[in-house]
């Protein structure tokens, strides 16, 4: 992990420094990053921040890094859309969410292969 990166882990939520830390996979194509991410396997709730009406869809996370988080979703997501992740309450009862910005967004055989970038409070306007 890069050293400016630790004040930006510590502000995530337990859960996500927890599965970043558990993680022992080290995969080359993963790690070629600036900020490396770890595989995660972990079931989620996903909701778009801005629409009300939208109705929260399950998601699978297959990796998280101190900068973002990717997941397998079954629609598809606009770049630059804002979404919060909830961790499933059955696994992890008092998981904090995040708020990232969708930066791609890929049709693939599971689902759409989303990949966001955490936003600070201040940054999701």
């Amino acid at each position: 992990m890069l050293i400016n990166d630790t004040a930006r882990l510590n502000r995530l939520p337990q859960w996500i420094r927890d599965a970043i830390d558990a993680s022992s996979v080290s995969d080359r194509v993963l790690n070629r990053r600036n900020v490396p991410r770890q595989c995660a396997y972990l079931v989620c709730e996903m909701r778009i921040v801005d629409d009300s009406k939208a109705t929260p869809q399950s998601v699978k996370v297959i990796n998280v890094s101190s900068g973002g988080i990717g997941f397998i979703a079954r629609r598809d997501l606009r770049v630059r859309t804002l979404v919060r992740i909830t961790p499933d309450p059955t696994c992890i009862p008092d998981g904090t969410p995040v708020v990232g910005r969708v930066m791609h967004c890929t049709k693939g055989a599971e689902g759409f292969k989303v990949g966001c970038k955490f936003v600070e409070s201040d940054d999701s306007t």
